[in-house]
C-alpha cells in the first residue's frame, strides 16, 4: 500500500515546475478528479512505517518522490490542506510533518539490507526537505506575484511557522518583518496580519520559556489585545479565536498562575470538543495543558479524566516494555509525561520512571536532542528513581543528563541549572534517609527489585513496632 500511495503522489499533474503552483483553493477539484488523492497524502508515511522490511521498490519510490516536485507539492499544499480540514494550525502541521520526517529517518536507520546509495540520498533529503519546499513556494510565489503581493506575505508566514520547528529567533524575525507590511499594505484588523501577530506572539514566548535570564516584556495584555480582535474579525466560537485564548492561558501558565491559566483553558477545551471533537490534534493539545494545570493544583482524578479523552494513550502506557514508543504523535507523548507525574503525585514511582523513559525515548526521535521537553521528563526520571531511594542510579541519572543538557543546551541553561540543583537535593536527601535508617536500625532498602523503597520502609517499622509490643506484652504477663 506505500507503493500505491507513493506512486500516486508522484503523478506528473501533482508536481510544481518553475512559475506553477497548485493553489489550496484547487486542491477540492483535484480530490474528485483523483478521489485517493486525500488518502495518500494522509496515510503514505503511515503505510512505509508499518512495513516489516523496507523492499527495494519502496525505497526506489521514496527517493524519487523525495527528489520531484510532488514533495513540494505535499510538503507545502496537499498535507496542509486536509490538515486544515481538521481544525490543525500550521504551526501544528509543521511540527507533524516534522515527526513524520523523524519517524521514517529512524526507519531507514533500524532496516538492514537496503541499497547503501539510495539509503543516503532519503536521509540527506530527509535533512533539509521541509524548510526547503517552504523556502522554494516563498522563491515562486516572489517571482510571480512580487515581493509585496498579499500572496507572497501568505507564504513568508508559513516561513516563519516553518521556522518556528528549527530555530525560534529566526521565525521571530521574519514574522516581525513581515507584519510590518502586512500592517502597512492591508491593515490590522486584516486576517493575514492577525495571524502574523498570533505568530510573533507566539515565537516571543517561546523565547522567554526557553531563555528565561533574558529581559521580556509581559506579553499577556498583547494576547487580550489579539483575542478581542480576533472575536471581532472571526467571531468568539472560532478555531482561530479559541487558538488565541489557548496562547493566553500559556502565557498564565508561564508565569504560574495555574489556577487562572485553567479557567481559561476549561471553556476553550469544552467548545473545542463541540467543534472539532476530542481526537483532534488541536483539542489534544488543549486537553494535555489543562491536564498539566489541574495535576499542578493536586487535582489528579479530574487531570486523568481529562487524558483518557486522547485515544492513543492508553496504548502508550500499556505494561509491556517492548512497546515502539516512537510510532506515537507528540501529543501522545507529551499526555504521557503528565499520566507519569500524576502516577508520581500518587506514590507509583516506578511505574512513574518507565512512562517517563518513554517520553525520553519517543521525544528523542520525534524532535531531536535538543528538545526541552526530553529534559523536562529526565528531570522527572530522577525525582522518580529518588522517591524510591535509587539514590546511585538516581545520581548517575543526572549526571549523564547534566553532560546532554550542557552540550546541546548550554550549562546556564534553565534545565542544565534545574540537573545541578536536582544533584544537589539528591545527596541532601541521601544523607537524611541514611540517617533515619541507622536510627532505626533498618536495613537499605535503596535496591529493591520491585521498586517500592517507600513502602516497604513503612512496612518494616510497623513490623518492629508490633514487634517491640509483643515483647513487652509477653514479659508483662510473665511477671
Amino acid at each position: 500500500m506505500a507503493c500505491i500511495c507513493l506512486s500516486y503522489l508522484s503523478f506528473a499533474v501533482f508536481g510544481r515546475l518553475p512559475g506553477e503552483e497548485i493553489e489550496a483553493m484547487d486542491v477540492n477539484s483535484l480530490t474528485k478528479q483523483y478521489p485517493l488523492l486525500e488518502y495518500a497524502s494522509n496515510f503514505w508515511s503511515g503505510h512505509f512505517l508499518r512495513s516489516e522490511k523496507i523492499t527495494a521498490l519502496q525505497l526506489t519510490l521514496l527517493e524519487q518522490f523525495l527528489n520531484s516536485p510532488c514533495s513540494v507539492t505535499w510538503m507545502t499544499t496537499f498535507y496542509p490542506y486536509f490538515c486544515q480540514k481538521l481544525g490543525e494550525n500550521h504551526r501544528k502541521i509543521f511540527r507533524s510533518q516534522q515527526s513524520i520526517i523523524a519517524k521514517l529517518k529512524q526507519k531507514l536507520r533500524v532496516s538492514g539490507n537496503v541499497d547503501p546509495t539510495l539509503y543516503k540520498l532519503c536521509m540527506e533529503k530527509f535533512d533539509r526537505i521541509l524548510l526547503e519546499s517552504v523556502q522554494y513556494s516563498l522563491r515562486m510565489e516572489q517571482f510571480g506575484s512580487g515581493p509585496l503581493a498579499k500572496s507572497t506575505l501568505e507564504k513568508k508566514l508559513r516561513l516563519a511557522e516553518c521556522y518556528s520547528v528549527y530555530e525560534i529567533k529566526a521565525a521571530k524575525e521574519i514574522a516581525s518583518e513581515t507584519l510590518e507590511s502586512s500592517q502597512e499594505l492591508l491593515g490590522r484588523m486584516e486576517p493575514l496580519t492577525l495571524e502574523l501577530q498570533h505568530t510573533k506572539l507566539r515565537t516571543e514566548m517561546h523565547i522567554q520559556q526557553r531563555s528565561p535570564t533574558i529581559d521580556s516584556r509581559d506579553l499577556i495584555p498583547n494576547f487580550i489585545q489579539l483575542v478581542e480582535d480576533h472575536t471581532k474579525v472571526f467571531g468568539p466560537d472560532h478555531v482561530r479565536t479559541l487558538d488565541c485564548r489557548h496562547g493566553l492561558a500559556l502565557m498564565h501558565f508561564r508565569r504560574r498562575d495555574i489556577a487562572k491559566a485553567q479557567y481559561l483553558l476549561e471553556p476553550v477545551y469544552r467548545k473545542m470538543v463541540e467543534i472539532l471533537g476530542s481526537t483532534s490534534r488541536a483539542t489534544q493539545s488543549v486537553a494535555n495543558n489543562l491536564a498539566s494545570c489541574a495535576n499542578m493544583q493536586q487535582q489528579w482524578d479530574y487531570a486523568e479524566k481529562i487524558l483518557q479523552a486522547i485515544p492513543e494513550l492508553t496504548k502508550a502506557a500499556a505494561e509491556p516494555l517492548e512497546i515502539d514508543i516512537t510510532g506515537f504523535h507528540a501529543n501522545t507523548l507529551h499526555a504521557l509525561s503528565i499520566l507519569a507525574a500524576i502516577l508520581a503525585a500518587r506514590g507509583e514511582d516506578q511505574r512513574s520512571e518507565i512512562l517517563h523513559q518513554r517520553v525520553i525515548d519517543g521525544f528523542t526521535v520525534l524532535e531531536g536532542p535538543k528538545a526541552h521537553r526530553i529534559y523536562e521528563s529526565a528531570i522527572n526520571k530522577g525525582q522518580a528513581l529518588r522517591d524510591q531511594h535509587k539514590y546511585g542510579l538516581a545520581r548517575k541519572h543526572y549526571q549523564e543528563w547534566l553532560k546532554r543538557s550542557d552540550q546541546h543546551l548550554g550549562p546556564e541553561s534553565k534545565h542544565s541549572r534545574e540537573i545541578r540543583k536536582r544533584i544537589a537535593d539528591l545527596d541532601s536527601k541521601e544523607k537524611k534517609w541514611r540517617e533515619t535508617a541507622q536510627i532505626m536500625k533498618v536495613p537499605m532498602v535503596q535496591a529493591l527489585p520491585f521498586g517500592q523503597g517507600r513502602t516497604m520502609t513503612i512496612f518494616v517499622a510497623i513490623a518492629i513496632l508490633i514487634s517491640v509490643v509483643f515483647s513487652f506484652g509477653a514479659t508483662y504477663f510473665r511477671k
